[in-house]
């Protein structure tokens, strides 16, 4: 988390972590281009602050 972050009033109300499968479905889901392979996937974890 950045510095500015943590020092700020924010407050964490939610983290939760994209996975290759739920990307896949997404992309599905969307329409979107079917270049998509699992070697190239990192998981991509959220904060959301409020």
């Amino acid at each position: 988390m950045p510095d500015s972050v943590r020092r700020s009033k924010f407050e964490r109300i939610l983290t939760f972590t994209i996975d290759f499968e739920t990307a896949k479905r997404y992309r599905k889901a969307n329409k979107m281009p079917h270049q998509f392979r699992r070697a190239a996937w990192t998981d991509l974890t959220v904060e959301v602050y409020l």
